[in-house]
């Protein structure tokens, strides 16, 4: 979710010319707020939290932070990987069947 976009976007902002450690800084007090909110059964604010801080929309602009936050943009190739490991054991077990109850002894 969008916990996992604050390494993306410290990552940008180091990029944009952001110290690091202030990026980090920034990010992880947002973060403690938004886990508060989740933990107190609320919406996740980090969004919200994020693109309302001055100092990082001096370095990205609302929609940059909207795209650093799409979910699809953190899992890589997950998803390929994942369709192809079904594959790999839909492969593995095509010559078996299940046993009926009556045949395993029971």
């Amino acid at each position: 979710g969008a916990f996992a976009a604050t390494e993306k976007i410290m990552a940008e902002l180091a990029r944009k010319g952001m110290d690091r450690q202030e990026a980090h800084e920034l990010l992880r007090g947002n973060a403690m707020k938004a886990w508060d909110a989740v933990q107190a059964g609320k919406a996740n604010p980090l969004f919200e939290l994020v693109t309302g801080e001055k100092r990082i929309k001096e370095f990205l602009g609302e929609s940059e932070l909207r795209e650093l936050f799409e979910v699809k943009t953190h899992v890589g190739f997950a998803e390929e990987k994942s369709a192809e490991t079904a594959k790999k054991i839909e492969k593995a077990i095509a010559g078996y069947s299940l046993a009926e109850e009556k045949t395993q002894g029971f």
